[in-house]
């Protein structure tokens, strides 16, 4: 069989301008204003209160929202760069929606893409670039200052009857890791350690999700002034994730030229003194840790146990 270009290509060429100009339209004529008080309702439907300074369209169905700012009802506050909330349109002419998500914060971008459809919901997650150190919600649950630039991936399936039993797995990676100071309460020490600036190098960290529990196939830390090993370490999630019960065992080594040095003797001083039982002989200290992710505690776990 032969097809008659002469004839088709035409018509294919008025289609195509057609839909181009179907999707144009739709773009440039899109209720911004009402599509941001949708999000602004659903944002507070999940405890969180939304503003953004203006709202336009992005991609070829979606809502740009500029300067938004996050804030739960504890007067946490998160302000993103920009957040955009894109339709895809190859699942929608499939009869699925499915939108991708990119916000700008930390001097990075967190991509996410969800299908709204059915259930389990799927959920792919990806990180680049994000600065801890502006990381405030992730400051005030640690009580230290963090630093390094994370990048990760992520795919989880959640239920929609239980949105707290998801499984899936997330992979992420801190380059320059560190802690910038604060203060760390350890029961056991009367009071709370004072932690010196610490770099902990490259930071890698493996979460297996399942039934709602998430366990840290690797948690470790190489190249810096200390190293960690909270292979183990299990969260089970909850709905607001601050409340989330941690539980497991972390071991630290702090390398001996950084505690050789004058200004940090005294820091090591305090450590013995906290955590001197919890020393094995290849000297890490090892802790138990338990609380939630909002309000973590730790204390000694025995040397050889």
């Amino acid at each position: 069989m032969t097809i008659d270009w002469t004839t088709w290509k035409p018509r294919l060429l008025y289609g195509a301008f057609f839909a181009l100009a179907f999707l144009f339209a739709l773009r440039q004529t899109l209720p911004a204003a009402a599509l941001k008080e949708r999000l602004v309702q659903e944002a507070a439907a999940a405890g969180w209160k939304l503003d953004a300074a203006e709202a336009g369209p992005a991609g070829v169905i979606g809502l740009h929202l500029g300067d938004v700012t996050l804030k739960d009802k504890a007067g946490l506050a998160i302000p993103l760069d920009r957040l955009d909330v894109a339709l895809r349109p190859l699942p929608l002419l499939l009869g699925r929606a499915s939108v991708d998500l990119t916000a700008a914060l930390w001097d990075g971008t967190v991509r996410a893409r969800v299908d709204l459809n059915g259930s389990p919901q799927r959920v792919e997650l990806e990180l680049k670039h994000l600065d801890l150190a502006q990381a405030v919600p992730l400051r005030k649950a640690a009580g230290l200052d963090l630093a390094g630039v994370a990048t990760g991936t992520g795919r989880l399936s959640i239920p929609a009857e239980d949105r707290t039993k998801a499984s899936g797995q997330v992979d992420l990676q801190v380059a320059g890791a560190g802690l910038l100071g604060g203060k760390l309460g350890v029961p056991g020490m009367g009071g709370e350690l004072t932690v010196p600036k610490l770099s902990l190098g490259q930071l890698v960290a493996k979460l297996q999700v399942a039934e709602g529990k998430a366990t840290f196939e690797d948690l470790s830390s190489s190249g810096g002034d200390a190293t960690i090993d909270g292979k183990g370490l299990q969260v089970t999630l909850q709905p607001k994730l601050q409340h989330s019960p941690i539980f497991g065992k972390l071991a630290f080594k702090i390398e001996e030229a950084f505690t050789a040095k004058n200004e940090n003797r005294s820091f090591k001083a305090l450590l013995d003194a906290g955590l001197g039982s919890s020393r094995g002989r290849d000297g890490a200290y090892r802790v138990q840790l338990f609380g939630t992710l909002g309000s973590p505690q730790a204390k000694p776990q025995p040397a050889g146990t």
